[in-house]
């Protein structure tokens, strides 16, 4: 018998956070929204910033070496390399592989 399972609550530890700062993109044609937590969980921001390379750029120098998820896209594959390219840790997440994230 198979029994159904639930997804666990978000986890407070982070344990693939470098700087202790995770940053969730949600990306966009024009602009992106962006969560930031603590190394808690703890929301520390929440904003839009533009589609362009220095604002992402902006956001990296505010929380460097960052573990940034980013939803898969068209935008993904570049601001992904750029990402990394700034020295956050990106990963490429489809929407339910959220679960298993955190």
């Amino acid at each position: 018998m198979k029994t159904k399972t639930t997804p666990s609550p978000v986890s407070t530890s982070t344990p693939a956070v470098i700087s202790g700062f995770t940053l969730g993109l949600d990306l966009g044609d024009r602009q992106h929204h962006v969560c930031v937590l603590d190394a808690a969980g703890n929301i520390v921001r929440e904003a839009s910033l533009p589609n362009t390379r220095p604002a992402l750029a902006g956001l990296l120098a505010e929380f460097p070496r960052a573990t940034v998820a980013l939803e898969a896209g068209t935008h993904s594959p570049w601001i992904s390399r750029h990402l990394t390219g700034l020295g956050a840790t990106a990963r490429n997440l489809v929407g339910m592989s959220l679960v298993s994230f955190v």
